[in-house]
């Protein structure tokens, strides 16, 4: 905590925006770190499990809780009536996973990174949002749902677009992941995807 603390106020980077229904979490913490008080002492290692201060060496591991920064975005994905497929698809693309051909080139692929139709950098945003066929694909629901404007980014799409609690969220969340779904399908490189996702791409048409 010392190094978020300048001797008078608190300075916490981020590395992007809040979004607006993340203000109160925000205001709670700011809340919190005012009661604390910093000292030139070192912290007392606390354990979760047991009230003895001390604990074998074999229970280490599941008695030291350790308390991380929760992403409810990914806890509110993981709790929608999704495909198990399509929330592993959702949670590589959020967490920027998904082999794109930028992604690819990072591990000595040989291949082209440039998307095949803009000529430039394939990310997931790319993919999912910029590219030409992915801006057409937005436009067309866009005329159709009478859309003021067409989503730009991942973040855009989950701050503005699908928020939590907004009506219909599951059908939204679906119909979303499904068109990012067949748009990374037309875009990604050869042997983009694991096995397990490989495996269940097929499509059944009902006649």
């Amino acid at each position: 905590m010392c190094d978020f603390w300048d001797g008078e106020t608190w300075s916490i980077p981020f590395c992007r925006s809040l979004a607006t229904n993340d203000v109160s979490d925000w205001e709670e913490l700011m809340d919190t770190l005012e009661a604390v008080h910093l000292g030139d002492g070192h912290d007392t290692p606390v354990w979760a499990l047991e009230k003895r201060a001390v604990t074998p060496l074999d229970r280490c591991t599941v008695s030291c809780h350790i308390g991380g920064v929760i992403n409810k975005r990914m806890q509110n994905l993981w709790a929608c009536r999704l495909p198990m497929k399509l929330k592993v698809f959702l949670c590589l693309a959020n967490n920027r996973r998904l082999q794109t051909g930028t992604a690819l080139k990072h591990k000595s692929w040989k291949g082209d990174a440039n998307c095949h139709i803009c000529n430039t950098a394939k990310t997931v945003n790319h993919i999912f949002f910029h590219c030409v066929i992915a801006r057409f694909v937005w436009t067309c629901f866009k005329e159709i749902l009478g859309w003021e404007r067409i989503p730009v980014s991942l973040d855009d799409i989950f701050d503005h677009w699908i928020q939590q609690g907004c009506t219909n969220r599951h059908l939204k969340l679906f119909t979303f992941t499904i068109v990012v779904w067949v748009l990374f399908f037309f875009e990604k490189p050869a042997g983009a995807l694991p096995n397990h996702l490989r495996r269940g791409s097929n499509v059944k048409t009902v006649q």
